[in-house]
């Protein structure tokens, strides 16, 4: 198994969730420091397996992909619907212990559903 040390973070969530997790997780990119903005989900996936770095995404469609391709890719589906930003990067800040865990493990998906 690929060793994670990171996240790629999709185009849909803002690029200071990035820079968030490199506090705690060093090679953390959003995908417009990598010029993956705009491309496809197999690129963005193919880009994360290549660097060891699991998706963070709450694009419903690359959850999807990711469900159903070969790519061995680690993927973070946040279903937090139209959440304003500040709560998306608590929701992330207040989950870094299981993050540190899912990059660990063999899991391929880890949900969060929006906070209540």
């Amino acid at each position: 198994m690929a060793r994670f040390t990171g996240f790629l973070v999709d185009q849909m969530l803002p690029a200071s969730l990035a820079t968030q997790l490199r506090e705690t997780f060093p090679s953390s990119v959003h995908v417009r420091e990598v010029s993956l903005s705009g491309r496809s989900d197999r690129d963005v996936s193919q880009f994360a397996d290549e660097n060891g770095l699991a998706v963070i995404t709450k694009d419903r469609d690359f959850e999807r992909f990711m469900q159903t391709s070969a790519s061995p890719a680690k993927t973070v589906w946040l279903s937090v619907g139209n959440s304003p930003n500040a709560t998306v990067l608590e929701t992330i800040q207040d989950r870094e212990a299981e993050l540190r865990r899912f990059l660990e493990s063999e899991d391929r998906l880890l949900v969060f559903l929006r906070p209540e």
